[in-house]
């Protein structure tokens, strides 16, 4: 697995498939800001939205064809 270490608290890592909740929380919460720059927040509707987007991300990533990435941190 992809995990670039930023600090002692904060690290970038592929998205997994058990990510897509978290994912999906995140993007509803801030669905107006984020909607601003880029236009998935309008295509994720449900959590199974973004458990496909992981999907396809992983394959492009297998492929050597991009990648996205998350964004950690382990601050309380």
């Amino acid at each position: 697995m992809f995990k670039y270490e930023i600090d002692d608290s904060s690290y970038l890592s592929l998205l997994e498939v058990k990510d897509a909740e978290t994912l999906y929380k995140l993007i509803n919460r801030n669905r107006d800001h984020i909607g601003e720059w880029l236009k998935f927040p309008s295509l994720t509707l449900e959590e199974n939205d973004s458990k496909s987007f992981i999907e396809r991300t992983r394959i492009r990533y297998a492929k050597e064809e991009g990648y996205w990435l998350g964004i950690w941190s382990e601050l309380q």
